[in-house]
């Protein structure tokens, strides 16, 4: 895209308000009409993706083959995946899983796709519910978890086996 801006005859009025500037008046509506082309011109993609895949090694997808049984092989692999409009969760991130109505938590250690995109999730148990937190203890369980079923990624302290959780705002209880 250029960085050229076009100016026509659009721009040329004359200006009724005086106690603005017309420079400013004339910026304001060329960079109001840019951001209502860019707007329609790019529609908000909602769908379920890895953020920048690459082909994965020959020792990487040996080691997802490994993993996964020898079922097919990844196409793609990623640090980072879209789980809907807003939301982008990456490697090493806390998430929380909505599988079945049931909550899981877990890490991300792997993003790949085979014919979705999946993930490969570090499970961790759920110990406390708190008002605002979770207190959750790491597993040895490995997930394997369609990113569709992500629900966001969480805030989180601790160290590498015992970890407090922020719970997300729509599910908080408030109180006071």
């Amino acid at each position: 895209m250029s960085h050229t801006l076009m100016f026509d005859c659009r721009w040329a009025n004359q200006l009724t308000n005086t106690k603005c500037e017309y420079e400013k008046s004339v910026l304001r509506q060329i960079t109001g009409h840019h951001l209502m082309t860019l707007i329609a011109e790019t529609p908000l993609d909602a769908s379920v993706s890895l953020q920048d895949p690459k082909t994965p090694s020959v020792k990487v997808a040996a080691a997802l083959n490994a993993a996964l049984g020898g079922g097919p092989t990844p196409t793609m692999v990623a640090l980072g995946a879209r789980i809907n409009a807003f939301d982008v969760v990456h490697v090493t991130d806390f998430i929380m899983i909505c599988m079945h109505a049931t909550l899981l938590f877990g890490v991300v250690e792997f993003l790949f796709d085979e014919v979705e995109p999946k993930a490969i999730v570090r499970q961790f148990e759920l110990v406390h519910t708190r008002t605002r937190t979770w207190v959750c203890r790491k597993t040895d369980t490995l997930l394997l978890v369609q990113v569709g079923c992500i629900e966001c990624s969480l805030w989180w302290a601790g160290d590498a086996d015992n970890v407090r959780v922020i719970k997300p705002d729509f599910m908080q209880i408030r109180t006071g």
